[in-house]
Parts: structure tokens; C-alpha cells; sequence
């Protein structure tokens, strides 16, 4: 089961992205975009509530956006996985995903954020802008999309990085091979992230201790393994070592 967060800026083919990891990692894709669109097209209550700010062109509230994104999140087909797009955009609704995936005693496994120069990323929205005609994707526009990306998601973007769980990718370049570097940093970081849980469980278990990161924060700077799983620092020329207690 893997559940997955991307971010990128405006022009980073985001969405492009979204469908080829998850469809890799066979798992369905999220985005608030569709969730608002079938909420609105079904007229549930929901939807209807938020109509009234799409259709004047106001962001929908988070407590909204909220609602309708747990909404979603408990589906049944879900369950197994799934790869979130465009939420959450503040620090608030970190808390609030964090709150709906606790509740099924789940959590993210990773965050791919998709980085790329902004010269680049204007590029790429003004020769989109040009072959689809969009005559109001002018640079100035895209400038302050991009300002307001950076702005929104730099919380985001720290708050998950302190966890420890972001992974960001070179997302310049041609697309399939974004694609490509995307799913194997992923896949090293989920192997990684798997491979120090179980250690950490096996020697939890054995020594009451924990391994890899956490054993090296817990240990005093120059001491080593002692009996029991305790630490004894080095015995050098200050007399006899003395052991620390274990975690």
C-alpha cells in the first residue's frame, strides 16, 4: 500500500506526472480539480456549496475543501493507496490530512516534489499558452502564478521535509525522462524508509534499542555498544569507561 503526495509549480507537468507514477505504482490518482468538478457535476451538497465560489471565481474555503477532500479519501477504492494532487497547500490542511489518514490508521509514505529553473517553467507555459491559442497566458500572469506557488508551498514543502519524507526530483528536461527519475527516487526512498523500520523493529526487539538514525541521536559523541544495549564511551586516558544507560 502506498500513498503518495506530489507538488511542482505551474509548467512542471505536474498532472502528466501524477498519472505515470501512480499508474507504475498501481495506484489511483487524486486531485482536488477532479474532486471539485464530479462534486459540482453530481450537485451533491458539497458541490453545491462549492459552486458558489467557483462560479464567481474565489478559491473554495479550506474548511470546504476540507470536507470534500475526506470525503473522497474514504472511498472504498482508495483503501489501498493513492497519489494526492493539490492538497494540502497550507500548513492548516497538513494538519487536517494528517487528522483524515489517522483516522484509518494510515499516513504519507512520501511527498515528490518536482523542481525545475523558472526560466524553464515559463518557457514551457508560453509555447502552451501558444499552441493552444490562450491569448491571457501572458508572462506576467505566469509570473505571478509562480510567485504565488512559491509562496504557498514553501510552508508545505518544510513541514515535510522535516519529517523527513520529501523527495525532490529534477523535474527539467524531457517529460518520460522526469518520469523515469521520479518513480526510482521514490522506489530508493520507500526501500530505504522500509529497510530502517524493520531493522529498527528487529533490534527494538532484541536490545530495546533503536538502529541507524535514531541509535546514532541516542548515543553519546566516542561511545560504543555496551551490555544490554547500553553505551560505553571509549576508554582513553581519564580512567575507567562508564556506561551509559540504554534508551
Amino acid at each position: 500500500m502506498t500513498r503518495l503526495l506530489i507538488i511542482g509549480p505551474p509548467g512542471s507537468g505536474k498532472g502528466t506526472q501524477a498519472v505515470q507514477i501512480a499508474k507504475h505504482f498501481r495506484i489511483p490518482t487524486v486531485s482536488t480539480g477532479e474532486i471539485f468538478r464530479i462534486n459540482v457535476s453530481h450537485e451533491t451538497p458539497l458541490g453545491v456549496e462549492a459552486a458558489k465560489y467557483l462560479d464567481d471565481g474565489a478559491f473554495v474555503p479550506d474548511h470546504l475543501t476540507n470536507a470534500l477532500v475526506k470525503d473522497r479519501l474514504l472511498d472504498a477504492d482508495l483503501q489501498p493507496g493513492f497519489l494526492l494532487d493539490g492538497y494540502p497547500r497550507t500548513a492548516p490542511q497538513i494538519v487536517e490530512l494528517d487528522n483524515i489518514l489517522a483516522s484509518q490508521s494510515h499516513r504519507l509514505d512520501a511527498v515528490v516534489e518536482l523542481r525545475a529553473p523558472d526560466s524553464e517553467l515559463e518557457q514551457r507555459m508560453l509555447r502552451r499558452a501558444k499552441e493552444q491559442g490562450r491569448k491571457d497566458d501572458t508572462i506576467d500572469v505566469f509570473r505571478h502564478r509562480l510567485d504565488l506557488y512559491h509562496s504557498e508551498t514553501h510552508e508545505v514543502v518544510a513541514v515535510y521535509a522535516g519529517r523527513g519524507i520529501l523527495v525532490s526530483v529534477d523535474g527539467s528536461g524531457d517529460p518520460s525522462a522526469i518520469t523515469t527519475r521520479a518513480i526510482a527516487a521514490v522506489e530508493k526512498f520507500l526501500a530505504t524508509r522500509v529497510s530502517h523500520e524493520n531493522c529498527s523493529d528487529r533490534r527494538q526487539r532484541k536490545t530495546g534499542t533503536a538502529c541507524g538514525p535514531q541509535a546514532d541521536r541516542r548515543r553519546p559523541p566516542g561511545a560504543e555498544p555496551g551490555p544490554g544495549g547500553g553505551t560505553a564511551p571509549r576508554v582513553g586516558n581519564r580512567g575507567p569507561a562508564q556506561l551509559w544507560p540504554g534508551p
